[in-house]
């Protein structure tokens, strides 16, 4: 049964789509059939052929070396909103060195108060390893009620004008994305990717919360094949890049002991009492969010089950207080942003 054919694609050049279909493709005949897709992929679908050959071509986008990409956002645990987190991508091997890079933004379009320097990092695992620099920079000083405007690079190239907005204590109804099992053209992730856009233009998320298995790069044995993570990145980018968007790690993460998850991301374990970007807890409007990892040990005598019985206990304090939970994983947390008249509303796609 034959689902694609390489000429079918419009780029010449190669496209991380393209470089995972030429992993796949086991004997190079420039075609993928259901017996190749199996080899990689558990529980291929009847249907899974047709979905493929519908989405590839959308998701077949050339990416210019040295521009930043695969933009997101995500917060630190206060809930606060005076630090945001920015993450982005450009590609490129070790050789091809960058100057320093950064983020700036302002609170009026193409004016930039603000400016901070970017850490940066990389990994190479994978099918074929992966060639890239991961940039990560904080927007520190960020009023409420605010829209800020942000591009990210350095001399050689910019990203173009991005806006958020920071959180209001005024909004007393925020509305969140759930989801998990997301993946690209298998599962097919860019619908949901597609979905939540459109849904966001109807009514704003304040956050995506992504509950794991992220990007399907494993291919169901030892290895990731490395392009899926740039083909994921660049399918939430619309969203990733506007609201914060904070994931969990699930089992689809583990490969390489958690390499790209680790590396890809910056969730607020640090500053939650948590451990990195496994276990971590947040605040968003009302809601306190407690990030588990079942990766992980959680034992009565594990530092995971630990962190969770400091938060039980700090919300058993706030609850003699209030109705809200916005308690951080640590004693010292502050009840200064209990609203007690704020609803949630919660978007959860499958």
């Amino acid at each position: 049964m034959k689902l694609i054919q390489a000429k079918s694609f419009a780029q010449v050049e190669e496209s991380p789509l393209r470089s995972f279909f030429r992993h796949i493709d086991l004997n190079g005949n420039d075609e993928l059939d259901l017996h190749e897709l199996q080899h990689f992929f558990h529980n291929i679908e009847p249907e899974d052929p047709i979905q493929f050959r519908a989405n590839y071509a959308a998701l077949d986008i050339l990416t210019k070396k040295g521009v930043p990409q695969q933009v997101h956002l995500s917060l630190l645990a206060d809930g606060t909103w005076s630090t945001v987190v920015v993450v982005w991508i450009i590609k490129g091997g070790k050789d091809e060195q960058q100057p320093p890079s950064f983020v700036r933004y302002g609170n009026a379009s193409g004016r930039y108060s603000f400016q901070q320097v970017a850490k940066n990092r990389t990994y190479d695992v994978g099918i074929g390893g992966w060639k890239g620099t991961i940039y990560e920079a904080w927007m520190t000083s960020l009023d409420q009620c605010q829209t800020y405007y942000y591009k990210v690079g350095n001399s050689k190239a910019w990203s173009n004008e991005i806006s958020f907005k920071t959180d209001c204590p005024a909004v007393t109804t925020h509305t969140f994305a759930v989801m998990g099992d997301m993946g690209t053209v298998i599962p097919a992730g860019y619908l949901v990717a597609k979905q939540i856009k459109e849904d966001h233009q109807v009514t704003p998320f304040s956050a995506v919360v992504h509950v794991g298995d992220i990007s399907y790069a494993g291919t169901g044995s030892k290895d990731e094949i490395a392009e899926i993570w740039d083909i994921w990145g660049t399918q939430v980018e619309p969203i990733s890049s506007i609201v914060p968007y904070m994931t969990n790690v699930g089992n689809h993460e583990a490969y390489y002991n958690f390499t790209v998850y680790r590396n890809r991301f910056r969730m607020p374990g640090p500053e939650s009492d948590g451990l990195d970007n496994f276990w971590f807890s947040f605040n968003i409007g009302p809601i306190h969010w407690v990030s588990m990892s079942s990766q992980h040990d959680y034992a009565k005598d594990s530092p995971q089950y630990a962190c969770g019985i400091r938060t039980r206990s700090t919300l058993a304090q706030l609850d003699s207080v209030s109705n809200s939970l916005p308690a951080l994983c640590q004693i010292s947390s502050s009840i200064g942003h209990y609203r007690p008249h704020a609803r949630i509303r919660a978007s959860i796609l499958r």
